[in-house]
């Protein structure tokens, strides 16, 4: 039987990249966003599209990504759920970028536990879940969990700091890489044959 699959967005979620756009934010534009507001589809209602852009081009430059320290948690999530699970990094990063998130892995020790990182700048990420048989998915943008709904993907969204009570009943949120990490083991264990 094959391995199950569990898709980990990067930015935000495994990379404190939030915390970088936070202070990008605050040193360029003078702006005060807390870093969970910092994913695209919070972000751009509150400094618009260009600015985000162009803080994006910074952010995920090669120097600012070998800078970014994992998020608290991730680490260790990562080598635990790669002993039961195929991780994938599933990132909306170009795919040159995406060269940077496998350097990032590598600098940081988890490359050996990560099957493959996919850049779905040309493709969504709900498709590429659906066409690699994801059994979970962790993503800290709304936007990427909405369209599997009903898909039988477990759905998560990791906002360690926020408050989602709005959100819908078909998407878990994961309050950190623990939390996500235990929920992640037991949906795993449930699925192993006896």
């Amino acid at each position: 039987m094959a391995r199950a699959s569990i898709a980990i967005d990067f930015d935000g979620t495994l990379a404190d990249t939030n915390r970088a756009k936070s202070e990008w934010l605050r040193l360029n534009l003078r702006r005060e966003v807390p870093s969970w507001l910092c994913d695209r589809t919070d972000c751009i209602p509150l400094i618009g599209r260009e600015a985000y852009n162009k803080m994006g081009r910074d952010v995920y430059s090669a120097a600012s990504t070998a800078r970014t320290n994992p998020v608290e948690g991730a680490a260790d999530a990562i080598v635990k759920l790669a002993a039961k699970a195929r991780i994938l990094i599933i990132t909306k990063r170009t795919t040159k970028q995406a060269e940077y998130v496998s350097e990032w892995l590598a600098k940081n020790g988890l490359a050996a536990h990560i099957d493959e990182v996919i850049s779905s700048a040309e493709a969504e990420k709900s498709d590429l879940c659906l066409s690699r048989n994801v059994l979970l998915l962790l993503d800290d943008d709304i936007r990427h969990l909405v369209p599997l709904i009903g898909s039988g993907i477990g759905l998560h969204l990791f906002k360690p700091t926020a408050d989602v009570r709005s959100l819908p009943k078909e998407i878990e949120h994961a309050r950190s890489w623990s939390d996500f990490k235990e929920r992640a083991l037991i949906v795993l264990a449930e699925g192993q044959p006896d």
